[in-house]
């Protein structure tokens, strides 16, 4: 584990200050120029394919599956996935992954969490899959390979041949509840880590991965665990951006401190 002390002040910040030194400079150096140029460059190009992912444009909430961007499973009181108002790694809004009983049908009773969102990537590319995370307990996090189909239109899979039609849920996550390749729709994964763990239940801590696309153009960010009791895991600030980019990684949370 490496701890690196951060000057707590944001790229802008630093553009901003610099465009100040220009101003006030008789006359401006090429060299300072230069890094301006360079830096505000790199600041416009860095693309995040993650859709809110600080959570910040969407009321405090339980998320259910039909929720857009984020959804969410399994409902219930609170829900197994909420969108939560405090102490964030960016803003002031956060996703907390906890114990549920659930009260959705396809899974009445159950006290599992997933988090996910769709996203469109580029087929064969290779990218960094970064986020913020705090709490008690570890994470499995995955890039996983959406159910694009209607399983409706393939027979019943061995396992199961009393089935009457192969969807096993209708609440508006199929796409991640099965898995790409019939009969029997196992998830399948691009990139699956299943221990992402915190350092503190206070402070936040960077995780970064990296995968390759494949030949896939839609893939889903997917978050899962099983809860017990008070435990529970904080997601913030999450990020998909492709090898090379200029900004690949989340800003660090107002503290200064980053972790990996």
């Amino acid at each position: 584990m490496i701890v690196v002390r951060l000057i707590a002040r944001s790229q802008f910040d630093i553009i901003r200050s610099m465009k100040k030194i220009i101003l006030g400079m008789l006359p401006a150096t090429a060299l300072v120029c230069g890094v301006l140029a360079y830096m505000l460059q790199a600041s416009a190009s860095g693309v995040n394919l993650v859709q809110d992912p600080s959570f910040e444009q969407q009321s405090p909430r339980g998320l259910d599956p039909h929720d857009r961007p984020w959804g969410a499973e399994e409902e219930g009181s609170p829900a197994g996935a909420e969108i939560m108002q405090g102490s964030a790694a960016d803003g002031k809004q956060f996703a907390r992954m906890q114990y549920v009983s659930g009260t959705g049908s396809e899974c009445l009773g159950c006290n599992q969490s997933f988090l996910f969102q769709r996203i469109d990537v580029t087929p064969n590319t290779d990218y960094i899959f970064s986020y913020w995370i705090r709490g008690t307990t570890y994470v499995s996090s995955a890039i996983q390979i959406p159910f694009l189909d209607d399983c409706h239109n393939y027979p019943p899979p061995p396992s199961d041949p009393t089935r009457a039609n192969l969807c096993p849920d209708d609440d508006g996550d199929e796409e991640i509840d099965l898995g790409p390749t019939p009969p029997n729709y196992g998830k399948e994964y691009v990139a699956r880590y299943d221990s992402d763990t915190p350092t503190s239940n206070t402070n936040w801590s960077l995780i970064s991965h990296t995968f390759n696309s494949g030949p896939h153009s839609v893939l889903y960010v997917r978050y899962f665990n099983v809860y017990y009791g008070s435990d529970h895991t904080d997601i913030d600030n999450v990020s998909v951006a492709a090898v090379g980019a200029s900004s690949p990684v989340p800003s660090p949370p107002a503290s200064g401190l980053r972790t990996e």
